[in-house]
């Protein structure tokens, strides 16, 4: 989405703001327990959705990727992902892929072309050193890995 995509002019939210959207869940757990004890099915109106996009774009850029990243990848142009300067050689991101599409390589990452990638950004927002990049996108944008989860429980869900 691209109001948490690392890619956008994504802001890192603030510990008020967790707290805040904390709050909020707290306040509806008993309901969301109720439906799931239940059984029931519970489909909320999303209301924060800012620009939906629509139908057509939603079904037609997967397929325009398809045609063009290998045509990119034929002209020599380079993966979107990268470790900067500041790579320590760690091997976090390699550990979190749960796409198993990093693989370190001489003590850095190394994003394999024949490996799909799920686009978790798992890799970006889970690097200590917050070395790994997307193109020129991220250099400046914060890092947000969630407050409960550890490297190790991302790690644990790799089949």
């Amino acid at each position: 989405m691209a109001n948490n995509d690392p890619k956008y002019d994504y802001k890192v939210p603030t510990t008020e703001e967790i707290k805040s959207f904390e709050s909020v869940i707290d306040e509806n757990l008993d309901v969301i327990h109720k439906i799931i004890k239940k059984k029931k099915i519970s489909r909320e109106k999303d209301t924060t959705i800012t620009e939906p996009v629509p139908p057509l774009i939603v079904s037609i850029v997967p397929f325009l990727n398809s045609i063009f990243r290998p045509i990119g990848e034929l002209f020599g142009f380079k993966s979107h992902y990268y470790a900067d300067s500041k790579c320590t050689g760690c091997g976090t991101c390699e550990k979190v892929c749960l796409s198993k599409k990093i693989k370190m390589l001489n003590g850095k990452p190394v994003w394999q072309k024949n490996v799909k990638c799920f686009y978790c950004y798992a890799c970006i927002n889970y690097c200590p050193k917050e070395s790994v990049q997307i193109k020129s996108f991220t250099e400046k944008n914060g890092r947000y890995p969630h407050p409960y989860a550890i490297a190790n429980d991302i790690a644990g869900q790799k089949h």
